[in-house]
Parts: structure tokens; C-alpha cells; sequence
């Protein structure tokens, strides 16, 4: 027979009960890369920024990239926290296009950036003529 008697107690849990903080994920080698692509990887930096908008803050889209392109992609933040280290495994000319690619993307995302901050800059200045003292109207109209 089980005592109930502690269940409260054993539903707050003290935190050495707790998992402890895992580390940083161990990844194994795909079954379909060759571990020859492994010597000689491409590198090459981005902003942070960008690579929290194109890969995923979890970096979820990593995993279907790296299936559909046949590479692996390993992303770093760097210490200073505003630069990522992008590191390409393949074939050369599979991470000639794969680096190709990301750096369109970054393009796009950048040229997407500055045109919303041109946006903003249009909305206040908008807002600020219309808050305005209204201009004279012209006296012959």
C-alpha cells in the first residue's frame, strides 16, 4: 500500500531533483554524409540578426537545409554576441552554392530591414506634417 501523505511535497520538487542544464547538443554524423566532406569545411560570418531570422532562434531549419543541400551547417554565435560563424561541410561546389544561397537570403533580409526602417521614417514625418500648423492656403484658390 502507498502512503500519499507527502504529495504536495512531492509535486514542488527541490531543484536537486531537477535535470540539470544540458550542454550544448552532440551531433552525430548523418548516415548519408561522407566523412571524407568533413576536412576542409567553408567559412564564412553574418549578423547575428540574420541568422536568428533565416535559421530560427531554435535553429529548426537547419536540419531540412542540410538534407535538401546534402552539407552540414553548423551556426555559432560568437562571442560578442552580434556576429555568427557559419561553417559549410560538403562537396566545394555544394558549399560554394549553399553559401551563395544563405548570403541571398541575408540580402533580402537586409534590403527588407531598410525598407521598413524608410517606412518609419516616412510614417513620423507624415504624423509630425499632419500634427502640424496647417499651411496657408493660396489666396486666389
Amino acid at each position: 500500500m502507498v502512503d500519499n501523505a507527502g504529495g504536495a511535497e512531492a509535486r514542488g520538487e527541490p531543484d536537486s531533483l531537477m535535470l540539470p542544464h544540458q550542454g550544448p547538443m552532440i551531433r552525430l554524423r548523418p548516415w548519408w554524409f561522407p566523412v571524407e566532406e568533413l576536412k576542409e569545411p567553408l567559412v564564412f560570418y553574418l549578423e547575428a540578426w540574420l541568422v536568428d531570422l533565416m535559421f530560427g532562434r531554435d535553429r529548426a531549419v537547419i536540419p531540412k537545409i542540410e538534407w535538401m543541400s546534402q552539407v552540414l551547417l553548423t551556426v555559432d554565435i560568437m562571442d560578442s554576441g552580434d556576429l555568427a560563424k557559419i561553417t559549410v561541410f560538403g562537396r566545394p561546389r555544394v558549399q560554394n552554392r549553399v553559401k551563395s544561397v544563405v548570403l541571398a537570403v541575408a540580402s533580402w533580409h537586409r534590403k527588407r530591414r531598410h525598407r521598413s526602417e524608410k517606412m518609419e521614417q516616412l510614417e513620423e514625418f507624415l504624423k509630425a506634417g499632419a500634427s502640424g500648423p496647417q499651411a496657408p492656403q493660396h489666396p486666389f484658390a
